[in-house]
């Protein structure tokens, strides 16, 4: 399955509940998930130090983030499922 994740705001430096909250769900779904695929969208390079079934695409958009730039990105990836 691959499964596609928003984590937008989850590696800024300063994070609050729901950048805390989607950083802490990719820590613990890396964890324990070695089987699905995981296409992580995010806006600067996040670290490197992530299992091999989890691979990191900066989406280059400053506005309509979500309406525009996941949109079609996730359009072309064919995710099963996307987390936001």
């Amino acid at each position: 399955m691959t499964i596609g994740f928003d984590a937008s705001r989850a590696f800024i430096n300063s994070r609050t509940g729901t950048e805390n909250y989607s950083y802490q769900l990719l820590k613990a779904i890396a964890k324990i998930d070695k089987q699905n695929k995981y296409i992580v969208y995010v806006r600067q390079p996040a670290p490197q130090d992530w299992p091999a079934n989890f691979k990191f695409q900066i989406l280059n958009f400053k506005f309509l983030w979500t309406q525009v730039g996941l949109a079609m990105q996730t359009f072309k990836d064919k995710l099963d499922v996307l987390f936001v």
